[in-house]
């Protein structure tokens, strides 16, 4: 495929318009940021003095095992298990509303199931 050359003369109509030179008075001013003038802050109020807190001394930590002699573990072990094993008073049951426990009992009860007839057997695994 052939192009065809390119011709001499050119449409002027085809041409992009020519640039002409600005008016640097119409173009936009580029805007300049006005920083307000900073007001002198007035000093920060002193901070209140904390009154020095008063540690609370801690009470010796209790002997260990191995540090006891004898007979203050003795009385320790036997302490713990008279404590463990001491008798203890159930709590208190509640009254108990007589509509739910009526529910409850009648759940609890069992129920005879109604018994079929030979007739009614047969006729039920017939089918």
């Amino acid at each position: 495929m052939d192009l065809p050359p390119p011709s001499p003369q050119r449409d002027p109509s085809m041409d992009p318009p020519p640039i002409a030179q600005r008016d640097p008075s119409m173009s936009p001013q580029p805007k300049q940021r006005k920083n307000p003038p900073k007001k002198a802050l007035p000093p920060p109020p002193p901070k209140a003095k904390k009154n020095p807190t008063k540690k609370k001394e801690k009470p010796p930590p209790p002997k260990l095992a191995y540090e006891k002699t004898g007979e203050e573990l003795g009385e320790q072990v036997s302490k713990e298990v008279r404590d463990h094993f001491a008798p203890r008073k159930p709590k208190p049951k509640g009254p108990v509303d007589p509509a739910g426990q009526k529910f409850f009992i009648g759940i609890c009860q069992l129920r005879e199931k109604e018994r079929l007839s030979d007739y009614d057997r047969s006729i039920i695994k017939s089918y």
